[in-house]
């Protein structure tokens, strides 16, 4: 794969007429403590907004939390434990919390926020909620700070709403 990319940037940057070069990306980290967005358009693009949170907990260590509403988990469907493989999670490290009503939910989270020995809380927001407004992410990002697991809020909307998350925390897909 690698060489492939090499034999691109050759041919673009003749095309191009610069010098050909193999620019390495930063690798994305979440920061200790701190609470995390992943906004989607759509919720068909949930399984890759939850793949990406995946992947970037994934090297952390420890366990990661996913909540979820138990009857949108059951209309979306179960995590894959080889896909978790391939994304650096060894399916034993993934807790999957599936909250009755939206009042119990926000309480799981919240409460896996304040866990120091995770690695990620990863929640999947209620379609079209109203529960994560800027006091109650403000809530759970204050809950996150005197712990080591990030908190990832993936949420599904086409217009951002204001959230405790900081301007360039977030990430808008």
């Amino acid at each position: 794969m690698r060489s492939h990319l090499e034999r691109i940037e050759r041919k673009w940057a003749m095309a191009s007429g610069g010098r050909p070069s193999l620019r390495k990306a930063a690798p994305l980290a979440l920061d200790e403590g701190a609470l995390h967005e992943i906004r989607i358009e759509d919720w068909r693009a949930r399984a890759s907004a939850v793949s990406f949170a995946l992947a970037l907990a994934g090297p952390r260590g420890g366990a990661i939390v996913l909540v979820q509403l138990a009857h949108e988990a059951r209309t979306d469907g179960a995590l894959f434990a080889r896909g978790l493989e391939g994304l650096g999670v060894a399916p034993g490290r993934l807790v999957a919390a599936f909250a009755q009503d939206e009042k119990r939910f926000f309480w799981a989270l919240e409460e896996a926020a304040r866990e120091k020995g995770l690695a990620a809380v990863i929640a999947l927001a209620p379609r079209g909620e109203k529960l994560l407004d800027l006091t109650a992410t403000r809530r759970l990002a204050l809950a996150a700070e005197g712990a080591a697991a990030a908190p990832i809020i993936i949420r599904t909307m086409t217009v951002a709403a204001p959230t405790g998350v900081g301007r360039d925390a977030g990430v808008a897909a």
